[in-house]
């Protein structure tokens, strides 16, 4: 894990071209709640079945 660190170069550019982690931040977040939001409903009507 450390070899591919190194391998992308240092996160803070001083060119100011990062990678734009903002949106697929929030849309693997959103995508983990409404799975996990998913499991637990699917897990409560089992229960009750």
């Amino acid at each position: 894990m450390c070899v591919t660190a190194l391998a992308y170069g240092p996160l803070d550019d001083p060119n100011g071209y990062g990678a734009p982690l903002d949106g697929g931040l929030s849309l693997l977040a959103a995508a983990g709640i409404g799975y996990g939001a998913k499991k637990m409903l699917e897990k409560k009507n089992k229960n009750q079945a």
